[in-house]
Order: structure tokens, then sequence, then C-alpha cells
């Protein structure tokens, strides 16, 4: 039996065409890593947080395939996390039992992220297979419980993992050219970018695939998705074993750039702190992960050098961050995005341009121009960075307007209709009106 030709099946539909539209690149896509790229030249003393955003931001997408996409929620992502980064610190590192030696002492990194997440893969096809035949709560503590089960076993085994105080060990360079950088940081931003970019272009073709398309029926109405012949339980283990995979890859590169793993890879915080990331930007959303993931590290960040770091009060700022998202933006800090765009799509180049003009003057002759405005002391008065932000922001705000006060008068419409004042307006209209007649 022959395939027939695309001529031959008809035109495409227009949900076929919508695919195909959803699935084409665009322009407005390459600004994160134009930005990327940028945030590496621009602001040097921030490469190593910035190195970890971008891990965290894998680590994020890669939960977000199974939170957003295929609607399975899940405490216990850092188990797939944690055994990549396990895979890749034992296969650098020569641990011993018994005086033999169980590791390879195998420091290519390129090869051990490859081979952290297809172990992490298998874990995830094995224990997918069990705990997705539950829902809801059952699923959730199972998830969690294998987590446990991972950590304690990290603690117990310390001849291969070297229990609580974790393992050291070291990396070949990358392609026999690059090495770690560990003070700049320079080798490991760029490679950190690499793995990121390339699993990102990963996450996206599966998403816009026909398969990305049935785990969104698969979420949004699992016995339709039965009814019709899909097999449900089956497409939720693969997407659970790619979601494993992506994990693992950025576990194992995130203990690859810091030369050491410890059981906190395997932390109830971290699991938490990955959800709150891919909550913060809105599920099912690709970018989503990415602008959440950012906005949780810098606002912890901040927190902790305007605050300070002896009491947790980043904690408490994203916690007030997060529940204002899930009141008034519920799409996220992405949907917010998404809903302004239609009014500043065409000043947002002008925006863009001027703000990077700004900022790259501000980097490079700020500190000439701040010795100008010097006052008495020495110390300047004037900081041509910080009037560059100011001047961006009243920019953006001046340009968008319009898009601010619809979004705001939206937002509160819908916490009126929600809170029933709405609804009880509409009531006294109506009996007014009887009254008249």
């Amino acid at each position: 039996m022959t395939t027939p030709s695309p001529a031959a099946r008809g035109p495409i539909s227009g949900l076929e065409q919508g695919i195909l539209r959803a699935h084409r690149p665009r322009w407005a896509e390459l600004l994160p890593w134009a930005i990327a790229i940028a945030v590496f030249f621009l602001f040097p003393g921030y490469r190593v947080l910035a190195t970890q955003i971008l891990v965290l931001i894998l680590f994020a997408v890669s939960l977000d395939l199974l939170v957003g996409y295929a609607g399975i929620v899940s405490l216990g992502h850092t188990a797939l996390f944690g055994t990549g980064a396990y895979v890749a610190a034992i296969l650098a590192s020569d641990p011993q039992i018994g005086g033999v030696s169980v590791g390879l002492g195998w420091g290519e990194p390129l090869s051990a992220v490859a081979l952290g997440a297809l172990i992490a893969a298998l874990v995830g096809l094995v224990t997918g297979w069990v705990i997705l035949r539950t829902h809801g709560l059952t699923l959730l503590m199972l998830t969690l419980a294998f987590t446990i089960m991972l950590h304690e076993a990290a603690n117990d085994f310390d001849g291969i993992t070297g229990g609580f105080d974790g393992i050291n060990f070291s990396n070949d360079k990358i392609l026999g050219t690059f090495a770690f950088d560990p003070v700049w940081y320079g080798v490991n931003y760029w490679y950190a970018f690499a793995v990121l970019l390339l699993g990102f272009i990963v996450a996206r073709v599966i998403v816009y695939s026909a398969f990305g398309r049935s785990l969104v029926g698969i979420r949004e109405n699992t016995r339709r998705m039965h009814a019709i012949g899909t097999p449900v339980h089956w497409r939720m283990v693969t997407i659970y074993a790619i979601s494993a995979a992506l994990a693992g890859a950025a576990g194992a590169v995130w203990v690859q750039i810091q030369g050491n793993v410890t059981t906190a890879v395997y932390s109830f915080e971290l699991a938490g702190d990955v959800l709150i990331m891919v909550i913060l930007g809105g599920t099912g959303r690709l970018y989503g992960a990415v602008v959440g993931t950012i906005v949780f590290k810098l606002l912890e960040s901040l927190t902790e050098q305007i605050l300070g770091t002896n009491e947790p009060y980043w904690q408490f700022v994203i916690g007030v961050v997060l529940v204002l998202t899930v009141l008034f933006a519920r799409r996220g800090l992405f949907g917010i995005f998404e809903d302004l765009t239609p009014y500043w799509r065409r000043r947002i180049y002008l925006v863009g341009a001027v703000g990077a003009v700004l900022v790259v003057v501000g980097r490079l002759f700020g500190a000439s121009i701040n010795e100008w405005f010097a006052g008495p002391d020495g110390e300047p008065v004037f900081s041509l960075t910080r009037l560059a932000w100011i001047l961006l922001a009243a920019i953006f705000v001046l340009s968008s307007w319009r898009g601010l006060l619809s979004g705001c008068t939206e937002a509160i419409a819908r916490v009126a209709h929600k809170s029933g004042i709405s609804r009880n307006s509409d009531a006294d209209a109506l009996a007014r009106d009887d009254k008249v007649a």
C-alpha cells in the first residue's frame, strides 16, 4: 500500500496550516537569545548568576513540557535533574567501593551530558510507566516519594556518591580546546548557552508537532483522547522520558560548571523553586519558563543585595509576586507580554534600539561621564547607567500607555466580575428598569 502524495490528499486544512504557521520561527524569538549574548559582554560581573539562569531555564522548560503541555504536575522533577548530575560527576571522578574503582575518570563534558540525559530518560521511562497510572494527589505524592528515595540513596551509598559531602571533580577541555573557567565563567557561560539552545530547539519541535498537540488534547480532555484511539498512557510516558532527558542534561551541566555535586540536587526546595519559575512565567508557554526563571533569580539576587542574606527576605518577595501573578495574571508574566504586544508592536523596535544604545553608552562611557558630575567628596552624584534605565522605562511607558491602561482596566473588570460586583450592578439595573416599566 503506497502513501498518497500531499497533492493527492488535497488541500491542507486550516488546522494544519495553523500548526505549520505556529511551527515556523519568528523574528521576535531571536530577541531572548540576542539579550543572552549581550549580557555576556555588558555585565561581566554577573556571569556566574547568568550561567545559573541559563541552566535553570533548561530545567524549567523540561518541567513545563509536563505541567504546561501534558498536564502532569510533579514535585519530584529534581529526581531526574539529580540523576543527570550524579551521572556526570561519577563519570568524571574515581569513586571506589572496597578498594574497587567504580568510576571511569571520564571528564569529557559533552559525552557526560549525553550520558546523563540518557540515564535520566531511562529512569523517567521506568518510573513514568508506574506513577503515570495514577492521578491527582497520588501522582503528586509518588513523584515526591521517588525523589526522597533517590536522596536517601545518595546519602547511604557514600562510597559512590560521596554522601552528604558530595563529589569534587574536574572536567576535561570541551572538544579538547576550551577549558572551564572557575573565575570569570567565560567558557562556562557559552557552554551552558549552547546546551540550552539545543535543548530549547528540541522542546520547541516537540511542542509544535502532532505529538505535542496530542499532549494538549490529553491535558484538556483525557477521556475524549481515549475515545478517538490515542494511546494516552504511552504518550504521557514518552513525554515524561523526554522531559527527564532535558532535566538530566540540565543537571549534568549544573554540576560541571561548578565542579562538584551534593545531595542538594535532590532537594525539595529546588523542586519547589523550579515549579514557581514555571508558574510565574506562565505554564504551556516555552518562553514563559524563560521569563519566569529570569524574574525568579533576579528577584532573589536583588533582594539579597538590598536587604541582606541574614534573613530569607527574598522568599517573602517572591511569595508576594507569585500571589499577585496567580490573582491578576492567570497566564503568567509572559501572558501579560502577549496581551500588550498588539498595542506596542510597532514601538518595541524603537524602544529596544534606544534602550540598547543607552545601556551600551552607560557601560562604555559611564565612568568618564560620572567624573564630570563628581561631588566634593569625589563620589559621583549622577549615574549615566541609572539614567539610561530610567529613560528606557519612561520610553516604554509613554509608548505603550494605551496597552497598559487597557490591561489594567481588563484586570479590574475581571476581579470585579469574580467578586460579584458586576453581577450585583447588573441586578440593580434590571430592578430599576422593572420599576420604571
